[in-house]
């Protein structure tokens, strides 16, 4: 009977490590990892255009803009590039907008 409870409480003793570290690993990445992404980009002032790919191109028209902006995160994986072409003088004022604000530039 001993050693039932043994092999009893070695199984259980797994399946609770297992589920712990299943958890741990799903739950235990930080949200800004998830949810780095640049987001809601709109032209408040000028025109150009947003990317959302891989990277988020930014593709400045004019030389004075305003961009307002849900959220500006990125993570070390991703890009955020401006393009100004041949507008070698232009200006971008970014305004982070949304409650995912974590920096403007």
């Amino acid at each position: 009977m001993e050693k039932v409870r043994k092999i009893v409480k070695k199984y259980y003793l797994r399946q609770i490590l297992s589920y712990w570290l299943a958890c741990w690993m799903f739950f235990g990445l930080p949200a800004q990892v998830a949810m780095a992404t640049p987001a809601g980009g709109v032209f408040q002032v000028g025109t150009g255009t947003i990317d959302h790919g891989p990277a988020t191109d930014v593709i400045v028209n004019q030389l004075e803009s305003v961009i307002n902006w849900g959220s500006l995160d990125t993570s070390s994986t991703e890009g955020l590039t401006f393009t100004q072409g041949a507008l070698s003088n232009s200006a971008v004022l970014n305004r982070v907008v949304g409650d995912g604000a974590a920096f403007a530039t």
